[in-house]
Formats: C-alpha cells, structure tokens, sequence
C-alpha cells in the first residue's frame, strides 16, 4: 500500500534516529507510560499503539487492569472487551480504516473488568512509512460515558414530553437559544398547513396581523432575559383565525447559558371566547347590545376628560321612546323587545355618536362631540331625524318616535351625572 497521495518515494536506509523511533513504538519510554497511566487514572483520553495490521502494541499496564486484560496479549483481545452488539459494526469501521489508510473514528461500548459497560469514543490515525504504505497506527479511547448519558436522558426526556403533548392534544415546539424556530409537531402542520419554509423567525407566518408586533415583542423579551414565554394570539388555522396560548421554558448548560428552548402551543380558543364574552356581557346591555349605564358614564368620563385637554364640546343627548308602556300593553314584552333593538341599531349606524347606551328600560342617551356647540347641535339634530320612524311587527306598524333633549359641556354641567340628570 502507498501513501495517500500515491507519490512512489526513494527508498533511504534507516538511520540511528528512525531505528530508535521504531523502538519507542514498539516499547513506550517510561514518561509516555507514565503520561497514558495518569490520563486513565483521571477518566479522560487513553493513547494506545498498534501496528499496521491493527494488533495493539502498546496500551500501557492501567488499561490492561482496566479492561481486565493481560499484558501483551494479542490484539484478538482489543475486540473481545468491545460490547457484542457494537462488535460488527466496529470492526467494520476498523477493517476499513486499515484496508485504506483512512482515520478511524466512532463510538462503541467497551466492557470493563468490573463487568459494566462505558462508552468511549475510538480514534486513530495512520503512520505512513516512506515506501512500505501504513507502518503503525496512533489512537485514542476517550471515556464519553458521561455526555453520553446525558444525550440518553435528553432523548428519552424528549421521548415523554412528546407522548404527553400527544395525549393532551398540544403542539410541541423547539427553538434555538437565538429564538429562531428549530421545529415543531406534526399537529402544527396539520391544523395551519404552514410548513417549515414558512415558518420564518419566530414561527409568526400564521399569526393575525394584528397580534405580530405583540408576538414579537413578548418573544425577543424572553430571548433577551431567559424569563419563560407565556403570550396568547390568533393563528390561521384550516377552520379560521383561533386563539391559541404559547408557552415556552429555557434548557440550560452547566454554566446557565440557554441551549435550547422547549414550547407548547396549546388551543384557547373556547376558553378565550368564553372570558370575552362574559367581558362583553358584564359591559353591555344584553338585549340591545347597546353599553350599559356603567360602560356609558366611563366612556362619557374620557370624553370630558379628553374635550378638556383639546378644548371641545362634548353633547349628551338623551332618548326616551314615546308610547312605550303602551306597545308593551297593545303589542306583548316581545314587539317592545324588537322596539329597543330597532332603536340601538339606528343609534349604532348613526355617523358622529362616538358612544351610546341603554340607561335603563326605554331610556337611551349617546355622545357626540365637536369643535363647537354650532357642530354639535347640528349633528345632534341629524341623530334624532335619523331614528325616527316606523316599524312593522306582524301585521300592524307602530311608529318609532322618541323624545329628548341636549346637554352640553361645559355649557350645561361639568360631569357626567349634570349632564344626564
């Protein structure tokens, strides 16, 4: 066999220098016995020798103890301490490397004296003679019993948490110390048909538009401080836009620093319709859908707030539906329900009612505001056109009137309750 490049070199006689070299190959000196030893003795890189055929000529007296052994036995026994199910494999990779000339570098389990099995990584690189091909082979057996482990528990940790998110109908995601999304759950494909091209920096190809900045903002946080993601925001799913709630940890090193994000994103979409429809509900007329007495006052409250710092005029007018009891007594509670409702949606197209509400029973009032009380009487005139009229309820028609009147601050009051009252 030639040397790698192929290059056919002159044949030199050997000096003293080549013969004493390949003395210390075949007997280590005591210092390169002493240095393998003390290597061993603290668990981290054995050297060892062989020759061109793989027989191992030198590995020093420790391994030989360590691996139960015999002082220069025969390199038969370097394969008999490998674990049977590494052995094909290995000495496939070891075969290889000889027949070529190639480096050697895998990872098996070696058995020990005690019995136990350690995983160490195998190196090994060819010495090439001047004429003759490979003359002896320099390798390494570094114990990575323990970063193996490790790797294990980190495979099987995976292994549960993805069986877990399965059951509980989540989906699984990674991301990378920068926050850049690594990879996500079959689920995620299936439910936002968003594959891995289009996920982009922080997997936001699917968010609402309305949610990215949020998004973006809560993740780069996390990122930057290492504190926990919690953030909930539409995604566009086969069904439509849907709440969901994603939540992510940090894995740390050793030495804190983060290696790897784990998330979920889990389906919130009921519970979130659910929270916003009590929200609604506790602000909001049920019937009309017009804002109650407490969501109308806050809001007529901003607007005198605001009419003070632009220096406004806010008007209030106020609504009482003209012959009401009695429809309730000709008609029935549900002609006087479709009355009120009538009478909300006329309110809720009317241009220039910044808010309005249902005080109580038949009583509605609504805001509107302008750069002086000319512009709001006009367009407080234009309101109460628009929601006279009539309706049909069955076969009779009832005429929709109403009456009222305007407040203006600061004209007439300087707070919510003189303007109404």
């Amino acid at each position: 066999m030639k040397s790698p490049a192929h290059v056919q070199r002159e044949r030199k006689s050997h000096t003293v220098e080549d013969q004493e070299a390949c003395r210390v190959l075949r007997r280590p000196s005591d210092a390169v016995e002493a240095s393998s030893n003390m290597l061993v003795e603290s668990g981290l890189i054995i050297h060892w020798v062989s020759d061109s055929a793989g027989r191992v000529l030198f590995a020093g007296k420790r391994v030989h103890a360590l691996f139960g052994l015999r002082a220069g036995e025969p390199g038969a026994g370097w394969s008999q301490i490998v674990c049977p199910q590494d052995r094909v494999r290995f000495s496939a990779a070891w075969a290889h490397s000889i027949a070529t000339g190639s480096d050697l570098d895998t990872e098996v389990r070696i058995h020990l004296a005690d019995g136990s099995l350690r995983w160490m990584h195998v190196r090994a690189s060819a010495r090439w003679s001047e004429t003759e091909g490979v003359e002896s082979w320099y390798g390494t057996l570094e114990d990575i019993q323990g970063s193996k482990s490790t790797i294990e528990a980190l495979r099987a940790t995976e292994a549960r948490y993805r069986y877990a998110i399965d059951l509980c109908k989540l989906i699984p995601w990674t991301a990378g110390p920068d926050g850049i999304i690594q990879e996500v759950g079959q689920r995620w494909y299936d439910v936002t048909g968003v594959l891995d091209d289009r996920l982009g920096e922080y997997g936001i190809s699917a968010v609402h538009p309305d949610d990215i900045p949020r998004t973006i903002e809560v993740w780069e946080r996390s990122v930057d401080t290492g504190i926990p993601l919690d953030n909930e925001y539409r995604l566009l799913t086969n069904d439509g836009y849907r709440w969901y709630r994603s939540r992510a940890a940090p894995l740390r090193d050793d030495s804190g620093h983060i290696i790897r994000w784990y998330g979920i994103i889990e389906d919130v979409h009921d519970r979130r319709m659910s929270e916003e429809d009590i929200r609604w509900r506790a602000a909001h007329d049920a019937l009309t859908g017009a804002a109650n007495r407490t969501t109308f006052y806050a809001a007529l409250d901003k607007a005198l707030l605001d009419s003070r710092t632009r220096g406004s005029i806010v008007g209030v007018l106020l609504f009482d539906m003209d012959n009401f009891k009695w429809i309730n007594d000709w008609l029935g509670h549900d002609a006087g329900d479709r009355i009120l409702k009538h009478f909300s949606t006329l309110l809720r197209n009317c241009e220039g009612v910044i808010q309005f509400g249902r005080l109580g029973g038949d009583e509605f009032a609504a805001i509107i505001s302008g750069d002086g009380e000319d512009a709001v009487q006009t367009a407080a005139d234009i309101v109460f056109a628009r929601v006279q009229g009539s309706l049909q309820i069955g076969v009779n028609w009832v005429d929709l009137l109403s009456s009222g009147g305007l407040a203006m601050y600061p004209l007439h009051g300087a707070d919510a309750d003189s303007l109404i009252n």
